[in-house]
């Protein structure tokens, strides 16, 4: 879609990506809402069997108003939070994942599949065309032209970190833009090394980068770690190839149980666990005399139709810890 612009100027997004954005953060709301206020509307409405535990439900609910309240900032200038949109797409490709294979399978009925088409499936497309509308922005094709910015209007549209367009700093002192398409040429990597000279003069002067200090503490520490890092692509490779590697080292702690893990229950327990914590110094046997007598009141409860006591030692790893 192409929308002409007055005066030689374009807009960052064209209207209906914010309007999508908008309309996709209001929907995430309301989904929000229902399902922590009325956690059973939706499993009623299209005939599943209520969840016996709505806290989990109503979890995913918070997870979507934030990713509503998300949606509504991108909305602001889609272009620049595309990782928003990103994310977004995400989310709605393996929503459809899941729940497709879930009614493949028959664990969910079909009519769940019209659930997908309003929180999912519409919003697929629009997400698509924002990234892809991006992504020609960073190649400096605007969303709202077909060709590129001139050098003016460039300088109008794009900003340095610290917020301050190029025309902007460029009014504000001097200014040096190096423009480099692909890092991995070795022209471009001579020409680096040409500037290291300009750069260390510059700096002997009192001249320093037009977004310098605007990072504070944290950025300097971020730039610091940063930078060795991505110094070469062998170093940045490495880096992920480790972070990988312990992520499922540490995914993998689970499965051989070095590192054991509680969730929900899948269905309500009918056991009750009661911790009898005596003072400091008291002996084994005392705290199995109170236990037994515990036991004594409780027997005579119709509903209780066992006891599990343990004195010095603690109870199996369940449910209740």
């Amino acid at each position: 879609m192409l929308i002409d612009c007055p005066n030689g100027r374009c807009e960052k997004s064209i209207l209906w990506m914010r309007n999508v954005l908008f309309a996709a953060g209001i929907y995430q709301l309301l989904f929000a809402a229902v399902a922590n206020f009325w956690p059973f509307y939706l499993f009623d409405r299209i005939g599943i069997e209520r969840p016996n535990h709505p806290l989990l439900w109503q979890g995913v609910g918070v997870i979507a108003g934030v990713l509503g309240v998300f949606y509504l900032i991108a909305s602001r200038d889609p272009i620049r939070h595309w990782p928003i949109v990103l994310i977004g797409l995400v989310k709605c490709c393996v929503t459809l994942l899941i729940v497709c294979s879930a009614v493949m399978n028959g664990s969910l009925p079909g009519v769940t599949l019209w659930v997908l088409l309003v929180d999912d499936v519409v919003w697929s497309a629009p997400f698509v065309a924002i990234l892809w509308a991006s992504l020609r922005a960073h190649a400096g094709v605007p969303p709202t032209r077909s060709e590129p910015l001139s050098i003016a209007e460039a300088a109008e549209t794009y900003s340095l970190s610290n917020g301050m367009t190029l025309a902007e700093a460029s009014n504000s002192g001097l200014l040096v833009l190096v423009f480099l398409r692909h890092f991995g040429c070795t022209f471009t990597r001579q020409i680096l090394r040409g500037l290291e000279g300009i750069q260390k003069e510059a700096h002997a002067h009192g001249a320093g980068p037009a977004d310098a200090g605007h990072g504070g503490v944290l950025g300097r520490l971020y730039v610091a770690a940063a930078r060795p890092i991505l110094a070469s692509r062998a170093r940045a490779w490495a880096f992920l190839a480790v972070v990988l590697i312990l992520t499922v080292g540490s995914l993998g702690l689970f499965y051989t149980q070095h590192v054991t893990v509680k969730l929900l229950p899948f269905d309500n327990k009918t056991d009750l666990q009661v911790v009898v914590d005596l003072p400091e110094g008291a002996s084994v046997e005392d705290t199995d005399r109170v236990l037994q007598a515990a036991v004594a009141r409780l027997e005579d409860v119709p509903e209780v139709t066992s006891f599990q006591t343990f004195a010095g030692t603690s109870a199996p790893f369940n449910f209740n810890g």
